[in-house]
C-alpha cells in the first residue's frame, strides 16, 4: 500500500492524494507465481505502512503457508498490536523499523506519530518476546549527529542491524564528513 499513518516528509509516498490505494492480493500471488523458477525465499511487504492494509493477516498467512516464503515487514511499529498479532501467529520472520530521532517527541520526521521511546521499548519487546523474529532499525540521517549517533549506539548495546538509508538535510548549512562518519562506525 502507499498509504502510511504518518507523514514523513522525505518520504516517496507523500503527496499521492487522498485515495486509499491497496494492492490486491491475488496480483501479489500472481507476481510470486511468476517469480517462482526465480529462486524466491523471501519477500518484504513495504508501502506506506504495510500493517494498515486490511488483509495483512490473509497475506502474510498465504505467504507463509501456500509459497513457504520467509516474510519481512517494513514498519514504523505504530500499529504494535498488529506486529504482535502477526508474530503471535508466526506470520512474520523478519521486521524493518523506520526510526529517525533517538528520543524525538515523534519517532520520524513527521507531522504525527509517537514518541521515539516508545517505539524504541516495542523494538526491545519485539527482540525479548519473539527471539525467532530479526528486528532491524533503518533510519535517515537528517544533519543530526546526536540522534544518530544515540540510534546506533543504542544498536550496538542491543546487538540490533541498523541501516542509514540515506541522507537528507532538513536544515540550511549542515556540512557532513561521511569519511569520518564511516570510520568510527565501520
Amino acid at each position: 500500500t502507499s498509504e502510511c499513518n504518518m507523514r514523513c516528509s522525505y518520504c516517496h509516498n507523500e503527496g499521492n492524494g487522498n485515495s486509499v490505494k491497496w494492492m490486491n492480493p491475488n496480483t501479489l500471488y500472481d507476481l510470486i507465481d511468476y517469480s517462482r523458477g526465480l529462486g524466491l525465499k523471501e519477500i518484504r511487504l513495504t508501502g506506506g505502512e504495510p500493517t494498515i492494509h486490511p488483509q495483512i493477516e490473509e497475506i502474510c498467512f498465504t505467504l507463509k503457508n501456500k509459497y513457504n516464503l520467509r516474510v519481512s515487514l517494513n514498519t514504523n511499529l505504530m500499529n504494535f498490536g498488529v506486529i504482535c498479532h502477526l508474530l503471535e501467529k508466526n506470520l512474520v520472520d523478519h521486521i524493518v523499523v523506520g526510526i529517525d530521532y533517538f528520543d524525538g517527541a515523534i519517532s520520524k520526521h513527521s507531522s504525527v506519530g509517537v514518541p521515539s521511546k516508545v517505539i524504541l521499548q516495542r523494538i526491545l519487546s519485539v527482540k525479548q518476546q519473539y527471539p525467532a523474529c530479526t528486528i532491524n532499525i533503518s533510519t535517515v540521517y537528517t544533519g543530526d549527529d546526536y540522534h544518530t549517533e544515540n540510534l546506533i549506539n543504542f544498536c550496538i548495546e542491543n546487538k540490533i542491524r541498523i541501516k542509514v538509508l540515506e541522507i537528507q538535510f532538513l536544515g540550511q548549512g549542515h556540512k557532513v564528513d561521511l569519511k569520518s562518519i564511516k570510520e568510527k562506525y565501520s
